[in-house]
């Protein structure tokens, strides 16, 4: 008897750090905590890669949070509270959906978009991301949840602009989540513009756990963290959707990317099996930062790919 009730003891204490563990990794990982008092006037974190950027940036940041929105707001799939950012620009123009990136906030990855759309008349849907800013979760799900978040925010435009051409468009974490969402067939969708996306949620995560310190043995506490705490996998594969969909597709990414290596995007590319589909390298561009390193590039792309997809 006394053995069995050591050995129950054990269970528990073992139970116990893997839940421990497991929290842990999800409050580094996971978790975001940013007040929403701090979300407009908060300046580039020193520790950003868009830091050394951010005398180009600050202009192109105050413009777009000047601009004149409306303020928008829809019940995701499992019911969380989703917020956006509209941009009009020209009545009955095409539609661009912005997700930006992992713990972020649209005024720091949407500046390129930003710029092409004023530029060219193009509609702009600004979505604040799960546990970022006015989007009321706590979680980032990377792409797990973002990708049904993405189909949602499509139906609503397709609802409130009939007949418009909807592009998704995103960066790092959000181009991870239009290219995933791609294989729930997101209504009136025209094409997907993803720059610096990654392959998969377990590629993302690892990456992330060594620019956190985390050993990599604890990778498997990551997966439980994920599932125990947040409701979600992390096993989700951005090939996997991409070679179940023919959604013309635009891929962008910096050859000088330190975050998502440029190679997570040619898989990418690789795998979708659309009929319409460009890779885009830009020289000499860190992560996210295509368009303020080669703006003409940028747009010439970008204009290439609207006028072979608009209809």
């Amino acid at each position: 008897m006394l053995a069995a009730y050591i050995t129950i003891a054990i269970l528990v204490i073992l139970a116990a750090l893997v839940l421990a563990v497991s929290f842990f990794c999800y409050k580094i990982i996971f978790r975001f905590n940013y007040k929403e008092r701090f979300y407009d006037d908060m300046p580039i974190p020193e520790v950003s890669v868009y830091y050394p950027y951010r005398d180009k940036m600050n202009p192109m940041m105050e413009a777009f949070l000047s601009d004149r929105y409306e303020e928008v707001y829809i019940t995701s799939p499992d019911g969380k509270k989703l917020c956006a950012h509209y941009y009009e620009f020209k009545g009955g123009a095409p539609l661009f959906i912005f997700f930006h990136g992992y713990k972020s906030l649209p005024k720091y990855d949407i500046t390129g978009f930003y710029s092409y759309c004023k530029m060219r008349g193009i509609n702009l849907l600004a979505v604040y991301q799960r546990g970022c800013g006015k989007t009321k979760t706590t979680a980032v799900a990377f792409g797990e949840l973002e990708r049904k978040d993405a189909v949602s925010w499509s139906k609503w435009a397709s609802e409130k602009f009939p007949g418009v051409n909807i592009y998704l468009t995103g960066i790092s974490l959000g181009a991870a989540t239009v290219l995933r969402s791609s294989e729930l067939d997101p209504p009136n969708v025209k094409g997907i513009i993803a720059e610096c996306g990654y392959t998969s949620c377990a590629e993302a995560v690892k990456n992330l756990m060594k620019a956190f310190n985390i050993p990599l043995v604890l990778y498997p506490f990551v997966g439980i963290a994920a599932r125990i705490y947040g409701g979600f996998s992390i096993h989700g594969s951005c090939e996997e959707a991409l070679s179940k969909s023919s959604i013309p597709l635009l891929i962008i990414h910096g050859e000088q990317d330190a975050v998502v290596p440029i190679e997570m995007s040619r898989r990418n590319y690789a795998a979708s099996r659309s009929e319409i589909k460009h890779f885009i390298s830009v020289p000499g561009a860190p992560h996210g930062l295509s368009y303020l390193i080669d703006p003409e590039g940028y747009t010439r792309a970008v204009d290439d790919f609207l006028s072979e997809t608009y209809s």
